[in-house]
């Protein structure tokens, strides 16, 4: 699952860099570069707060998009069992499976 947060949206709409959002979430200077560089997708909640709370929203509301994984070639969807008809399921046990 990929997860888009919304902070540099936010912020740019407020004409904020790095700087700004670290020095009004109490971020170090690293891990607010990393956000607005939208390279980091993974935070605590504790920073999710400080951050939502210097841009002036709702902790949710700095998450934007959340996309499921497409399947790869590789990938294959395995039937549920009950989606194999009862006979079928019947000679498969019959084989020692």
């Amino acid at each position: 699952m990929k997860i888009t947060l919304r902070v540099k949206e936010l912020m740019d709409e407020r004409g904020w860099g790095a700087d700004e959002l670290a020095r009004e979430a109490s971020l170090d200077e690293a891990t607010a570069q990393s956000v607005y560089a939208e390279e980091s997708t993974e935070m605590d909640m504790a920073t999710q707060g400080r951050i939502s709370q210097a841009l002036g929203v709702l902790p949710h509301e700095i998450v934007g998009d959340v996309e499921e994984p497409q399947a790869s070639s590789t990938e294959v969807d395995m039937p549920r069992s009950d989606d194999i008809p009862t006979e079928s399921r019947t000679e498969l046990k019959g084989r020692g499976n």
